[in-house]
């Protein structure tokens, strides 16, 4: 089945390793690709805490995801609400930022 793999975490930089984001994981999901959208579960401020989530997203197959408090992978341009599609290929990964509330969002490519 075609998953996206969702891991969100609480970032912390290292100073030994500068160019890399370690981070405590607080919450994990997987949704299902499908040519029907589907939506993962928003934030919430006690994931979040006092800063943002790194959302550390990872894909079986190629598909196109989207964040924001009303996400939607099928947007072509950000709004207030979402951001603009991004195209993940199968085996990508993409770290996203997240605030409390916010989603992702994918589509089948």
């Amino acid at each position: 089945m075609a998953t996206l793999h969702v891991e969100f975490a609480i970032p912390a930089l290292r100073s030994s390793y500068a160019s890399s984001i370690h981070g405590r994981c607080v919450f994990y999901e997987a949704l299902t690709i499908s040519a029907t959208q589907a939506n993962g579960t928003s934030a919430t401020p006690q994931q979040v805490g006092n800063s943002n989530l790194v959302a550390r997203l990872f894909s079986d197959t190629a598909c196109f995801i989207a964040t924001g408090s009303a996400a939607d992978a099928t947007a072509t341009a950000a709004t207030g609400t979402t951001s603009a599609k991004r195209f993940l290929p199968a085996g990508g990964e993409i770290p996203l930022e997240l605030q409390a509330g916010e989603r992702v969002s994918v589509i089948a490519a």
